[in-house]
């Protein structure tokens, strides 16, 4: 099983675009503002496939995992809420990749571009 704590700070420490999306994020009215969410997570999905397609070897589960742990660390929720980010990233993350997979397929790249021999 792959150290997803250590390969998440090191997409954090390669995303200087993700961690400034996070550090815009305002969630002054909820639940409306959890909306913010989901560009993040859909750049988060994109670095990790991107990290995933380079290093190889990660799991969906793991991947899923490693954008949880780095998503969790960049986003600073009011501290009332800290409990509850993790599982609401988690569903996030379930949501949108379920989208990009009845979009383009299970079988994507990263940037919206299929992978050579999908169909």
């Amino acid at each position: 099983m792959a150290d997803t704590k250590a390969i998440a700070l090191s997409i954090i420490a390669a995303s200087d675009d993700l961690r400034a999306q996070c550090a815009a994020l305002t969630f002054k009215e909820l639940p409306q503002d959890l909306m913010q969410l989901v560009p993040v997570v859909m750049q988060g999905v994109a670095k990790v496939e991107e990290y995933a397609s380079q290093a190889g070897g990660l799991t969906g589960p793991e991947k899923k995992e490693v954008l949880v742990k780095a998503l969790d660390e960049l986003i600073k929720l009011p501290a009332y809420l800290e409990p509850f980010d993790g599982p609401a990233i988690g569903w996030m993350i379930d949501y949108v990749v379920l989208g990009i997979n009845k979009l383009l397929g299970k079988d994507w790249h990263p940037f919206g571009v299929a992978k050579e021999g999908a169909v």
